[in-house]
């Protein structure tokens, strides 16, 4: 699993020994049930709590299977409870012994305590910086080439597009998130104007960027939090006709050449709630290059960031042509 072991359930019971195995092979589906649980989990505690349960029930299994308890399993499960137990403790340790300012700490209660370790979280923090913000203040502007990563720590914002206001931002969104998902060069779709003083989170992209080799667990955090944050301002948006907001919704979804069974649900809702048809579907799906196999598969075939980037260039084109 994804903090080890559990994986000799599917081992063949021994036969003539006279045991009943059936609270043992009980054990051996339990076993593999936490071990696919961990896979989906995001909180780090929670999937090494399941780790060392389904390692347990998987030792359990091995000793009373077979005839011989099959001991060289039973180690090694052993081994990845010990790891893992010493793995969350460390966890609670650090929790307790790196303290953050508080405005650090709203930051990583907000968006972050969830997908990320204190450690971790200071890691990021330091690719960053924490500044004030003022009533008129320009993030970014449409058009311009992206280069820098926000979130709102408190304030509000507020989102023109094409000179019309296209949405509101408060505390806890990003900006400059879609953008940071093409990897490269994009132009930002809209600009961001603060309404309310407070202040932001800033990162260059290179900082960023440069994470990915150093720390790919942060960096695959990050991708999803925005990712998330995405799909959400895409769920919010009201001002473009509805064809148009499907559009840059799946704009959002299919940045990293992947769609999820959440992000489906999030479309199937979208498209029920302002009447998007099958039709309409394919076509926003043929528009930013997919199939709808590469759809229904649940990923690209041959990704290119390049050309996703260049979609959000055109996004207000079609989003005139669906207002009409």
């Amino acid at each position: 699993g994804s903090a080890g072991g559990g994986g000799s359930a599917g081992s063949d019971p021994g036969k003539g020994d006279g045991k009943d195995k059936t609270l043992y092979m009980y054990s051996g589906q339990v076993a593999f049930v936490l071990l696919a649980l961990s896979f989906i989990m995001t909180d780090v505690v929670t999937l090494r709590v399941l780790a060392i349960i389904a390692n347990a029930a998987d030792m359990v299994y091995c000793y009373g299977v077979t005839e011989t308890p099959l001991w060289l399993n039973i180690r090694w499960g052993a081994l990845y409870i010990i790891v893992n137990i010493v793995q969350i403790a460390k966890l609670a340790f650090d929790k307790r012994t790196i303290k953050f300012e508080p405005r650090t700490q709203q930051i990583y209660e907000l968006m972050f305590s969830q997908a990320l370790t204190p450690v971790q979280f200071k890691v990021l923090m330091s690719m960053g910086k924490v500044r004030e913000v003022e009533a008129g203040e320009v993030l970014c502007r449409e058009g311009e080439m992206a280069s820098k990563l926000y979130l709102l720590c408190d304030g509000a914002g507020d989102s023109v597009h094409d000179g019309v206001l296209s949405g509101v931002y408060v505390a806890g969104n990003f900006v400059g998130d879609s953008e940071y998902l093409q990897d490269t060069e994009p132009r930002y779709f809209s600009s961001v104007v603060i309404r309310t003083p407070g202040s932001v989170l800033e990162w260059d992209y290179a900082a960023l960027y440069s994470i990915a080799d150093r720390h790919p667990t942060i960096a695959f955090t990050l991708r999803a939090v925005l990712k998330d944050n995405v799909v959400s301002k895409s769920k919010r948006a009201n001002t473009f006709a509805p064809l148009a907001t499907y559009r840059g919704l799946l704009l959002g979804i299919l940045a990293d050449g992947n769609v999820d069974i959440q992000e489906r649900n999030v479309l199937s809702q979208f498209c029920a709630t302002h009447e998007v048809s099958f039709k309409d579907h394919a076509n926003a799906l043929k528009s930013l290059g997919w199939t709808l196999e590469e759809f229904d598969t649940g990923f690209k075939k041959n990704h290119d960031p390049t050309r996703m980037a260049s979609f959000v260039h055109v996004h207000d084109k079609h989003s005139e042509a669906a207002a009409a």
